[in-house]
């Protein structure tokens, strides 16, 4: 499997190393032969796009796409996936709103039942996140 992590990034400075950082130690499956992320910054006017140009990872690449106007989440999902390399795509927010270590076990249902589509929930477990409504 060759994964594509897109990553959309509005005035997020302040996590986008604790994000990586998050990535970096996530063991991903066997099955996964080359990782890729990309960054896309939505045209940040914090200093989200500089410190995306200064990271490096010896893990996996890390590209760094930028928006030249704010265009919103979806746009930069969509720009994210036009420069992805990977047959797999995963949208993982730079504020730590989707654990990154909530990746494998995706990937790994994803792949054992051939699927073509895998999504998560943080309702299933009964763990209330402020902000968010239940589900009825």
């Amino acid at each position: 499997m060759n994964l594509s992590i897109i990553i959309p990034v509005y005035n997020e400075a302040d996590l986008l190393t604790s994000t990586l950082e998050r990535l970096r130690v996530t063991e991903f499956p066997g099955f996964v032969e080359n990782m890729e992320v990309i960054i896309v910054d939505d045209c940040s006017t914090d200093d989200s796009a500089r410190l995306a140009e200064k990271i490096t990872s010896g893990a996996f690449a890390t590209r760094l796409i930028r928006l030249p106007v704010n265009c919103g989440k979806g746009a930069a999902v969509a720009a994210g996936v036009k420069a992805a390399t990977g047959d797999t795509i995963i949208v993982q927010d730079a504020d730590l709103e989707l654990d990154p270590t909530d990746i494998p076990a995706l990937l790994e249902k994803l792949y054992n039942d051939k699927l073509d589509l895998v999504s998560g929930t943080r309702f299933r477990a009964g763990n209330r996140y402020p902000g968010h409504a239940l589900p009825a």
